[in-house]
């Protein structure tokens, strides 16, 4: 190498910093948060499955909410004033809820009709 090229890299290395030191790239902070968070995308996963009785699979939920997590690390905003866990974990019940809905046979008013009745039959009982 030349001494115009080392003092060029000495320059930029002094402007920019080493690498160590260099900003990380969007794909790194995202690796990052998706691996800090896993543990409250499995938790929110597993009340999931607990409440519907097994009826869901355990891994697919948690892919679910998994991209939950990464749709939260793209839209959340430091200055609505939560903390990203509180934020993370509200958009990965949503993406949770939205999945269930979705593979859910019955409509949602059709699903409330038939609560309503097994209530009032619990009540005639």
């Amino acid at each position: 190498m030349t001494s115009s090229t080392d003092s060029m890299r000495a320059r930029l290395k002094q402007a920019y910093g080493s690498s160590a030191n260099a900003p990380s790239s969007p794909e790194a902070e995202l690796e990052r948060i998706v691996v800090e968070h896993a543990g409250l995308v499995r938790k929110v996963a597993r009340r999931f499955v607990r409440a519907s009785g097994g009826a869901v699979d355990m891994d697919d939920l948690t892919s679910v909410g998994m991209m939950g997590l990464i749709d939260a690390h793209r839209r959340y905003d430091p200055a609505g004033g939560r903390s990203f866990e509180v934020y993370a974990e509200f958009r990965v019940r949503g993406a949770i809820v939205d999945e269930m809905r979705r593979l859910d046979p019955m409509s949602q008013p059709m699903r409330r009709k038939a609560r309503s009745m097994g209530r009032h039959k619990d009540q005639l009982s």
